[in-house]
């Protein structure tokens, strides 16, 4: 067996754990929002007022600091990618011109070809990650607008409750924004 199939063998399990933490993690995540979700539909429904004043601070306060994580994450990973894009690179240049490897063929293409392919693999990596982080941000963006408006036509100033049906209505728009998959990430 060669070396690099031995590492893609130790490497495996360790990938899949990771994999597996992450998908239970969101699982657990999902499973403590649909309590909160279930709790909070069984309450009676607040005044406006209150309606009022909890969606400012969901907005100011969830929205704005998911926000505010898709963008140190974006910053983040285009860190992590432009180095291993660097690196990456260099192996590939040093593969290529370095005198003295330049004898040994298989390592020259061999040293170009990996430094090629965690170039090339950064850079992939780096266009799927800022995928999800752009669509959370643009999610997010776009339901803050909606529940802006959905405030002004609908909630007016008064103490008096809002109807079980407007209560409703506001539980299901917070509780997809916070369920909202490319967003889970940045919720952790």
């Amino acid at each position: 067996m060669t070396l690099p199939k031995r590492l893609y063998l130790l490497a495996l399990p360790a990938l899949l754990a990771a994999v597996s933490c992450e998908s239970g993690a969101r699982a657990r995540q999902r499973a403590f929002l649909e309590a909160g979700h279930q709790l909070q539909r069984q309450a009676a429904p607040p005044s406006h007022d209150a309606l009022h004043g909890e969606l400012a601070l969901f907005i100011e306060r969830d929205i704005a600091r998911v926000l505010e994580r898709t963008r140190l994450q974006g910053e983040k990973d285009l860190d992590l990618y432009r180095k291993i894009w660097r690196i990456g690179s260099a192996a590939a240049l040093l593969g290529g011109t370095s005198g003295t490897i330049a004898s040994n063929d298989g390592l020259r293409f061999g040293l170009s070809g990996v430094g090629l392919a965690a170039a090339l693999g950064g850079f992939v990596l780096w266009q799927v990650r800022t995928h999800d982080v752009a669509d959370c941000k643009a999610f997010l963006e776009l339901n803050e607008k909606d529940l802006r408006a959905w405030e002004r036509v609908t909630l007016r100033a008064s103490p008096e409750p809002v109807a079980r049906d407007v209560w409703e209505e506001y539980l299901a728009k917070t509780a997809a924004i916070r369920r909202h998959e490319t967003c889970l990430r940045m919720r952790e």
